[in-house]
């Protein structure tokens, strides 16, 4: 849930001039996705700008050994059963920005870490959020596993080779396999699947490659939509909260999607305040107004990592907003083919959550 920020609040600190010469700045090294001349390897790719991980245990680069066999490219990662859920993933978010034509890897297990943890995993690729590839469920040709249920399991390795032009962000997704039941052979560990490799994996350019900027706009347009339904149901919220009052200053925090690159584009910022600050006449006078957009930039830097899911970061976002003066806090996430927008009241020293609402992207 990259998901996406944006706001209308923060302090109002005065700037000092500085008395001493500024120091140098910081040049970034070039990240290998940006002009690419020829094949980039994934590991290459470890900490690269935009590049984002999620999950219990992130990628780290190694030399792999599989089946008997050295490669000098390869990621590795391990991920836990989770036995409430579909098992613990690890995901790697990479910003292609339609430079890409395909993705070219190879899935398995390392020799020398399966021991760690030997149970099987899947491996999965979406392109924009759209699945490309799902492996089978694959374990080290080392370790026997007995299973009960569950089809399509392999000991060897599986190829991948996907194409992505005009793709804007590519997800690298390893996922524990407890859709079927695996039970462990002497003293194996089978609550987690350690040493899952993608290697040999590349990213081969395009020719005059871009995005396909056609299907970002609609998108997009599925995405204003969306925050519309659900910014009027939250309005009404907030009227009622407020029904007696005057009107109160409102911040409004990004919209977090993976789908999305930067955390400040902000092509969804002016429906939704649209709607919450009654510019749309089907919804009446206007029940909030926005801080001034100058003193925005500090605040979205602070947010620039914002997760909606981290009550103590929301928390953290909502004491900014009242330093800021705004009594309220509206957040935005993508998930699941669903926008979600919270209300927070930031006056309570923990933050407060006093209202939601939901917009489908698709419609069921």
């Amino acid at each position: 849930m990259t998901r996406r920020c944006f706001t209308t609040a923060l302090l109002g600190l005065p700037l000092v001039a500085a008395q001493d010469d500024p120091p140098p700045p910081v040049v970034a090294p070039p990240s290998p996705l940006e002009n690419p001349t020829g094949p980039v390897w994934l590991e290459s790719l470890l900490k690269a700008p935009g590049v984002r991980y999620d999950g219990n245990l992130v990628f780290s680069p190694r030399k792999a050994l599989v089946n008997g066999e050295r490669f000098a490219h390869a990621m590795s990662v391990d991920v836990k059963d989770d036995p409430l859920g579909p098992g613990q993933s690890c995901g790697m978010t990479i910003p292609l920005m339609g430079k890409f034509a395909r993705f070219q890897a190879m899935v398995g297990r390392d020799d020398e870490e399966t021991a760690a943890g030997t149970a099987f995993c899947y491996f999965e690729v979406y392109a924009d959020n759209k699945l490309l590839f799902r492996s089978d469920a694959i374990r080290s040709s080392l370790h026997r596993v007995l299973t009960v249920g569950g089809e399509n399991k392999r000991l060897r390795p599986q190829s991948v080779d996907v194409e992505v032009k005009g793709v804007r962000l590519l997800r690298l997704v390893v996922r524990y396999a407890n859709d079927f039941k695996q039970q462990a052979v002497e003293q194996q560990i089978v609550k987690r699947a350690s040493g899952c490799l993608w290697y040999d994996a590349k990213l081969i350019p395009a020719e005059g490659g871009g995005l396909d900027t056609e299907r970002l706009k609609e998108r997009d347009e599925r995405i204003r939509t969306a925050a519309r339904l659900a910014a009027r149901t939250l309005r009404r919220q907030l009227q009622m909260l407020e029904r007696s009052g005057p009107k109160v200053p409102v911040g409004i925090l990004p919209i977090r999607d993976d789908f999305r690159v930067s955390p400040d584009d902000p092509l969804i910022r002016p429906q939704l305040a649209k709607v919450l600050f009654g510019g749309d006449p089907a919804d009446g006078k206007a029940v909030g107004d926005p801080l001034p957009s100058e003193k925005a930039a500090e605040l979205r830097e602070t947010l620039r990592n914002f997760s909606p899911k981290s009550l103590r970061q929301i928390a953290f976002a909502a004491e900014q907003g009242r330093y800021a003066g705004a009594p309220y806090l509206v957040a935005g996430y993508i998930e699941d083919n669903k926008l979600f927008l919270v209300l927070l009241d930031t006056r309570p020293e923990e933050g407060l959550i006093v209202g939601n609402a939901t917009g489908w992207l698709n419609p069921p």
